[in-house]
């Protein structure tokens, strides 16, 4: 007795089945992040955006199970594409970050006393630095504010995503 090297061809049949859904699983494991998990979270960032179809990601990762961390990037309202920018999306919070622009929607009360605190800290470091360069520019309310908004989303990224 030994090894047929030609078995019937129902064996043969059963083989290649067998083959063929042993490799749609391992395709379906290895893709489910990027054909399901992923896309929830892509479609509702890029739903931000000015021309949605045009909402590309990269180095997009799952933080705790709740934090989806990234870069977007997408067409602005001329067109071109704006460069990437990094986020930072809730999954069960809702919450979303953009790079440049800090929490997108209504800002929270802890946000915004975060926001604050960050323009506390501009100021008396600006007082500190008046001192010795007297010809030092205080920023407008509005450049403060942008740049406390920044300031906010680095302390977020660094605590979330890295």
């Amino acid at each position: 007795m030994g090894f047929d090297l030609n078995p019937p061809p129902m064996t043969k049949t059963l083989i290649s089945a067998a083959l063929a859904i042993a490799a749609l699983s391992l395709t379906l494991w290895f893709k489910y992040d990027d054909w399901f998990v992923y896309r929830s979270a892509r479609l509702s960032l890029s739903s931000l955006m000015k021309d949605p179809s045009s909402a590309q990601f990269r180095n997009e990762r799952f933080i705790d199970y709740d934090w989806y961390c990234g870069e977007i990037n997408a067409k602005n309202g001329m067109g071109a594409y704006t460069g990437y920018k990094r986020f930072i999306s809730g999954r069960l919070s809702k919450v979303i970050y953009l790079e440049g622009t800090g929490m997108i929607g209504k800002e929270s009360t802890d946000e915004f006393i975060l926001v604050l605190a960050k323009k506390v800290d501009y100021l008396e470091s600006f007082n500190a630095k008046k001192g010795l360069a007297p010809e030092i520019a205080l920023l407008s309310e509005s450049e403060q504010y942008e740049q406390a908004r920044v300031a906010v989303f680095e302390d977020h990224w660094k605590k979330i995503c890295n």
